[in-house]
């Protein structure tokens, strides 16, 4: 089909406001549907600051503070107040001293529970920004959040 064909099947086209509006409609009525297909993070909707309470982890939610670096911080759910968040740094599954309270954590820690490791497991969780959060951490495997290092 030459070009010349095409820009006049084109052109021939008629667009109505009956069209128009209908068309409209339906968008109107399928963007609350779109829209509620979208997974939002708790964490999205308030500002959290590194080592500040935020809502409870939830294993695949985003990061509560991304630092630029590989590992950014997560909203890990303290031992000490159940039910509460904290802004923490990612830390590895395998190798992390395990605690029953803030006391056990060297380094500023605080003792966290119900993270991508495990339900119910309690680990060390380092500072947002603190120890370990450079451009890699130590170690192989899954980490508190649910990525793999």
């Amino acid at each position: 089909m030459p070009k010349d064909e095409i820009i006049d099947s084109f052109a021939a086209v008629t667009t109505t406001r009956r069209t128009i509006v209908t068309t409209g409609t339906k968008l109107a009525y399928a963007a609350p549907i779109v829209a509620a297909t979208f997974k939002l993070s708790t964490n999205a909707a308030e500002a959290v600051s590194p080592n500040g309470p935020c809502a409870t982890f939830v294993c695949g939610n985003g990061p509560c503070v991304v630092t630029g670096q590989f590992f950014d911080c997560f909203c890990f759910e303290n031992v000490a107040t159940p039910g509460q968040g904290t802004c923490l740094g990612d830390f590895p599954c395998s190798g992390t001293a395990s605690c029953t309270s803030d006391a056990d954590c060297s380094g500023g820690g605080t003792c966290v529970t119900n993270t991508c490791c495990g339900a119910g497991l309690q680990f060390c969780a380092p500072p947002c920004g603190g120890a370990g959060q450079g451009d890699a951490l130590p170690g192989s495997g899954k980490t508190a959040s649910g990525r793999i290092i």
